[in-house]
């Protein structure tokens, strides 16, 4: 009678958990939770990065086009800002019909965050600034910072010099982040100006490179050709 016993107990406690395989079962569950949690939180957080950073590049990319065909067209500078916030106003050819020529404008506004673009400007308007934003149109917002680098070939073109030097304009954007504000991203564009009978910064009296200067060039030339 007393083995039958124990043999009875022996079996009931092999059907059952015990209190530490339970508890380690519901740790380990824990952490398998905790992991497949983290790992789903981290999946959403890059494609929510990845979704703002393609809104971030299609709406760069569509203000820097408007920018850069703006100013390819200009044929004269009426005025660049001086310090504050950063604008330039111009002359480029009237786009409906090709002959007479309009003024144009760019301006950062850095209290609104907007980069505003000025279409038939007012010729009594010669600067560009917070108490003039009513007269142009949103080209692009939520700008950080916004800069216009005038290039005389690989150098800096001063305001006031020959403006047939001035070759290229650099345009620099610093868009904020919709969902994080305090991350920016940076954005710029080269634009090649071709109305304005520029000497690609090189002055007009520069004579071209004699013959003795690139005479390698020419006796390649002339091996590869045949002649």
């Amino acid at each position: 009678m007393h083995m039958a016993v124990n043999i009875q107990m022996n079996t009931d406690a092999e059907k059952g958990f015990t209190l530490l395989e339970l508890i380690a079962s519901l740790v380990l569950l824990g952490l398998l939770s905790a992991v497949f949690g983290m790992g789903l939180v981290a999946a959403m957080q890059s494609h929510e990065f990845n979704r703002y950073n393609v809104h971030l590049a299609q709406k760069s990319q569509t203000a820097l086009m408007r920018i850069s065909r703006e100013l390819r067209e200009l044929n004269a500078i009426e005025a660049v800002s001086s310090g504050g916030d950063p604008f330039i106003i111009y002359r480029r050819t009237d786009p409906s019909n090709q002959q007479s020529t309009v003024r144009y404008g760019l301006h950062f506004d850095s209290a609104s965050h907007t980069l505003f673009l000025y279409t038939a400007l007012d010729p009594n308007i010669g600067t560009l600034n917070s108490a003039t934003t009513g007269n142009g149109d949103i080209l692009i917002n939520g700008v950080s910072s916004f800069s216009l680098q005038y290039l005389q070939g690989g150098s800096p073109w001063a305001w006031g010099s020959d403006f047939e030097l001035l070759s290229s304009i650099q345009v620099n954007l610093q868009l904020i982040r919709p969902e994080r504000p305090d991350i920016t991203e940076d954005f710029s564009t080269l634009v090649h100006l071709r109305n304005t009978n520029n000497y690609g910064g090189a002055a007009p009296t520069t004579h071209p490179v004699a013959r003795e200067d690139y005479s390698c060039f020419i006796d390649i030339l002339q091996r590869t050709s045949g002649r």
